[in-house]
């Protein structure tokens, strides 16, 4: 008798978990359990991708995205966060990849105006609004060339460890952010054959965000607003890292700061949606030989109509490493239709791109065709 009890009370259990994620995903995403104010939700995303480069030849079948995302808020409403991943697995015949941290965060809520919350360790860093949009909202699985590479140029993989205070009223939001920095990995060098093989040392990354809502609705960051949003608004950001001590692979050391800065515009009007973003990078690593640092600059647009379900897109990209010399350009020309067979939850694409690369950088320019499936649950 006891043992029936206890398989009633599971499958009741049971029964009111999926009459939960009924609810839950159509407010967004995941399996919820629990009601009221406290609850434990569980959620994943699965991005797959064929690509085909019409120049080589070569063909490849990869694993762009795949997650698992955990969260727990408190009755408080204090709120715990956390995604393993697993990105790029085979990607270019390089393996299954490996399982890592994306988000990791302690959110608290602040009960004082202007201020709504404090965030604790690993949290998306607002250095670009394509990069603080959730992947499942991009309008092309990947983002542009230009805002992945503000997303290492101060902070690692645009969160690192840091402590942010986000807040706002009803016409803007804002943040402000205190940051580890960079890793050596991802510093890139333009120029010479002496490379970065360590950082020795480095300060704390210090920025802030501020995002206008001049018309419309105060709308989530998103790339793509599955024609549902009127909105505009204007943002700007600041970031700056000090001193950064980099260790060569000569077995010098120099030192230097660097900082970065954007201007964003973000449009959308019903089935019409427009994002532009400037970014200016200072103290970028061009010849660690010659102790030479300088100035990037580079912008990115992308914008989508949608007809009921089908979406086609485009999408332009610049970035110049050395502001100083035009042969450092990189640029991509994308565009794309999209299948929103259920908005974010399942979606069906196809893309063409097209990169070029400056003399000096590169003379590998390609073309990109990719057909992708992306999944969120």
């Amino acid at each position: 008798m006891n043992q029936l009890k206890k398989v009633c009370l599971l499958l009741f259990f049971l029964c009111s978990s999926l009459t939960s994620f009924s609810k839950e995903e159509r407010k967004g995403w995941g399996l919820s359990l629990g009601e009221g104010t406290a609850n434990i939700r569980i959620g994943g995303r699965l991005q797959g991708i064929g690509s085909y480069n019409p120049g080589s030849g070569f063909k490849d079948l990869y694993l762009r995205r795949a997650r698992v995302n955990l969260q727990y808020q408190t009755q408080n409403f204090h709120m715990i966060y956390v995604e393993l991943r697993n990105d790029n697995s085979t990607r270019e015949d390089r393996g299954e990849g490996s399982l890592f941290i994306g988000d990791a965060f302690y959110e608290i809520p602040i009960d004082i105006p202007f201020i709504d919350d404090l965030t604790l360790f690993r949290s998306k860093v607002d250095v670009s609004y394509s990069q603080t949009s959730s992947s499942k909202n991009l309008i092309h699985p990947n983002r542009s060339r230009v805002s992945d590479y503000a997303a290492n140029f101060v902070v690692h993989n645009r969160r690192a460890n840091n402590i942010q205070i986000n807040g706002g009223n009803d016409w803007m939001t804002y943040q402000l952010v205190i940051s580890d920095g960079i890793q050596n990995e991802e510093v890139e060098e333009a120029f010479g054959n002496v490379t970065v093989s360590g950082i020795a040392q480095q300060k704390l990354t210090i920025g802030a965000k501020a995002r206008f809502y001049l018309w419309g609705e105060k709308a989530e960051l998103q790339e793509t607003f599955y024609g549902a949003k009127k909105t505009l608004s204007f943002g700007l950001g600041a970031f700056t890292n000090s001193d950064i001590r980099y260790t060569l692979s000569n077995g010098e050391e120099i030192a230097h700061s660097r900082s970065l800065y954007n201007a964003e515009l973000s449009f959308a009007w019903d089935n019409f949606r427009f994002l532009a973003e400037g970014l200016y990078f200072q103290g970028d690593t061009l010849n660690p030989s010659q102790r030479r640092f300088g100035d990037a600059w580079g912008t990115y647009m992308r914008s989508e109509y949608i007809m009921g379900k089908i979406a086609p897109y485009i999408g332009l990209s610049y970035l110049r490493r050395d502001k100083e010399n035009s042969d450092t350009n990189e640029s991509s020309q994308l565009v794309g239709i999209n299948y929103y067979a259920q908005n974010k939850t399942r979606r069906y694409g196809v893309s063409f791109q097209n990169l070029e690369y400056g003399n000096i950088l590169s003379s590998r320019n390609k073309k990109e065709v990719m057909t992708y499936i992306m999944m969120d649950y």
